[in-house]
């Protein structure tokens, strides 16, 4: 139970170090995170759906970053 325990504290800590080096990294080459790529596909999406539907383009362009970031 003790090492299982450890075993975890071991692991977590590890991936921890990993992410906090990899975000450290990434931040300052000015390297745009997986994330930001998500977001931009559900706006794409988003966009395509509503314009698909009958929207105007611009009025599309306008409400699609509302929706993204209540969704997000």
């Amino acid at each position: 139970m003790v090492a299982q325990l450890l075993n975890g504290v071991v692991l977590g800590s590890l991936l921890i170090m990993m992410s906090l080096g990899l975000t450290l990294i990434f931040g300052l080459g000015r390297v745009i995170n997986l994330a930001h790529g998500a977001i931009y596909s559900l706006g794409a999406l988003l966009t395509f759906t509503l314009t698909s539907n009958g929207v105007p383009f611009l009025l599309a362009l306008a409400i699609v970053p509302i929706i993204a970031a209540v969704l997000d």
